[in-house]
This record gives C-alpha cells, structure tokens and sequence, in this order.
C-alpha cells in the first residue's frame, strides 16, 4: 500500500507576511486569484525576459547587509539616474562592501548604464 500524502495548502492571508517564504504555485494563487496565471506560466514568462525574478536570502531581515544595500539603492534611485561613485561612496559610508551592493543590484534587476562623453570629456 502506497502512504497517502497531502498536498500542501495555501496559509491563510492574514499568515502571510512579506517576507513569508512560498512555494511559487501559492504566489502565483495569491497574485492570480483568477486563475489566469499558474507557476508553469510564470516560469514560461520569466524566461522570456517578462518577469523579474526575485530571491530573498534565508538570512534576508531587518538588519542584513543585503537587506540594507537593497535599500541603499532603492533609495539612492528613487529620484532617477545616479553616478556610480555616488553610491560606491554611499555603500562605504554605510560600511557595506561593494560586491554586497553588487548582489543587491542583481536582486533588484538594475542595469547600469555607461555614460560616454567622448575623448575629451566633453558631451556631443
């Protein structure tokens, strides 16, 4: 006799925080209570460039280097485009070392963008 196994049910709403860890079926439910999208169609649309994927570190709370360079540079983009440097200084300021604001960056999705000014410096 084969044991009988249960499936996994979604938690109640009011049991679910931000940072509450789900299977991506239950977050598709809950993003999709229509039923319009399912965790197959999710994979499909993030894997033609669709849908940002973002995951949170076991460790990632309220206090974590990550959690914090995360929003270093939300903060530091909220506005629109900023230098490099700028936030490079930031970072150290805030004692958070760059290839920690490097993995924040991914996380996040952001791009960076060269800014070319030519030889001399100069614009067009």
């Amino acid at each position: 006799m084969t044991p009988m196994t249960r499936k996994p049910t979604l938690p109640p709403r009011d049991q679910i925080a931000d940072d509450t860890p789900l299977r991506l079926g239950f977050a598709a439910a809950l993003a999709y209570p229509d039923g319009s999208m399912t965790a197959s169609g999710l994979r499909k649309e993030a894997g033609r460039g669709r849908l940002v994927r973002s995951r949170e570190a076991q460790s990632t709370g309220k206090g974590s280097a990550g959690a914090e360079a995360e929003e270093l540079l939300r903060n530091a983009l909220a506005t629109g485009l900023v230098a490099m440097k700028d936030i490079q200084a930031e970072a150290k300021e805030a004692g958070l070392s760059w290839a920690t604001v490097r993995r924040a960056k991914e996380r996040l999705g952001i791009v960076a963008a060269r800014e070319s000014r030519g030889r001399d410096g100069g614009g067009r």
